[in-house]
């Protein structure tokens, strides 16, 4: 099955499956609702790295979440509002570490190993991590 089809037409990729409901609370973040909708399928996976095969299921991914999150609030101090730079190359990393700081409020921004040192500069200045 195509996960997804492009319309030439449009230039849009759109996905073949179905539409998924958003949640209308303001007060329901991210991780709450991609914890909350994907807790009847625990086993599923969740992320899949295509270079090394390497796979997590959304259980798995809570627990990495959970436990990324409880380092950086308790051995970092990150709190809401706080910023976080994740340094780092595409990886399955890198969703457990945004979602680990946007659980507890921080704000992730983000910059590339391949940046130049200038453009992590501007990043940084621009940020305040």
């Amino acid at each position: 099955m195509a996960v997804s089809s492009f319309n030439p037409k449009t230039q849009t990729y759109t996905s073949t499956r179905p539409p998924i409901k958003l949640p209308t609370s303001p007060d329901l973040s991210l991780t709450s609702f991609i914890f909350q909708s994907t807790s009847s399928i625990p086993h599923h996976t969740a992320l899949l790295n295509s270079n090394s095969n390497e796979t997590l299921t959304f259980l798995q991914l809570k627990a990495h979440v959970s436990s990324l999150a409880y380092a950086l609030r308790h051995q970092f101090h990150v709190a809401k509002h706080d910023v976080v730079l994740i340094f780092a190359p595409n990886s399955i990393r890198f969703p457990i570490s945004f979602l680990a700081i946007v659980s507890l409020g921080a704000i992730a921004t983000t910059a590339n190993p391949s940046f130049t040192f200038t453009e992590i500069s501007k990043q940084v200045k621009d940020s305040n991590p």
